[in-house]
């Protein structure tokens, strides 16, 4: 008697302790994040005011004009502070950057200087970002020839729309 009250006590006690088997499963459909197709960064120049030397296939072009130098380049958009690094050389702490609105996009403007090895140069760029793209424009010229140049380059810079 003792033997099947122990035996009953036992599967009571036991029987709170089952052991279920949970399978977990996963979806074959997952959520992917839908990138817009590359616009194209446009903007104006004077006629004959440059020569396009390098197109890589990508979009990024690169100008030599009258006494300065103009980049046209597209990287996948994030991390703009790590854009305006790549294109100047500064942290974005370091610079006074203006940022505005380009219809629907974000605009950010910002000029630095730099050591040259024919002296001090004078850089000016813009970054368009729509949010899966930043569109970047920058011109480079000698410091000393610039004050010449910035009626030039408000144009520029002024005819900056992405095209699509």
């Amino acid at each position: 008697m003792k033997r099947l009250l122990l035996c009953l006590l036992m599967m009571g006690l036991l029987s709170g302790c089952a052991v279920t088997e949970t399978f977990e499963t996963v979806d074959d459909e997952w959520a992917q994040s839908v990138v817009a197709p590359m616009e194209e960064l446009s903007f104006s120049m004077p006629k004959d005011a440059a020569q396009q030397t390098v197109e890589d296939g990508s979009g990024n072009r690169l100008y030599l004009c009258d006494g300065y130098t103009l980049a046209a380049q597209t990287f996948p958009s994030g991390d703009t502070d790590g854009t305006i690094r790549n294109l100047c050389g500064y942290d974005r702490d370091s610079l006074t950057v203006l940022s505005t609105r380009l219809g629907e996009h974000k605009r950010h403007d910002w000029v630095w200087c730099a050591a040259g090895e024919g002296g001090e140069q004078l850089g000016r760029a813009v970054l368009v970002d729509d949010g899966n793209y930043h569109y970047c424009l920058s011109v480079m010229a000698d410091a000393a020839v610039c004050g010449t140049l910035q009626t030039v380059w408000d144009g520029i810079f002024a005819s900056v729309a992405l095209e699509g």
